[in-house]
């Protein structure tokens, strides 16, 4: 009987001292990335040059391609996304995505020639 007692006392013992990783992370701010594309309008359309906002502020890219992609981050809660993109043969398509720490990113806005989104989930 003392023994079966001395074992449950260890086993509850045991299974109370578990980790719980979820409250060990709820005092770590959480962090975003925010993911631009930007995209030909048409058969014959080129994006030339891409501005977007960073998290060290705004950036602008130039040349000529079909498409343009690129991530940013991290930004923290209530950074506004912005993107505006110009082009040949068309007003070009953009898209903002963003991702909360390790999740998958969703797409939030989309626009043709600008878009923006500021993060509030």
């Amino acid at each position: 009987m003392k023994r079966t007692l001395f074992i449950y006392t260890i086993f509850l013992l045991a299974i109370s001292c578990h980790k719980n990783d979820d409250t060990d992370n709820a005092n770590e701010p959480t962090i975003y990335y925010v993911k631009y594309e930007a995209s030909g309008n048409g058969s014959y359309s080129y994006v030339d040059k891409t501005i977007v906002a960073t998290g060290d502020g705004d950036r602008t890219f130039t040349g000529t391609a079909r498409s343009w992609s690129e991530t940013f981050g991290p930004v923290s809660k209530g950074f506004r996304a912005e993107i505006t993109a110009s082009g040949r043969g068309g007003i070009p398509r953009v898209a903002i995505y963003v991702c909360r720490g390790k999740e998958p990113f969703a797409l939030k806005q989309t626009g043709n020639g600008s878009a923006s989104y500021t993060i509030d989930f």
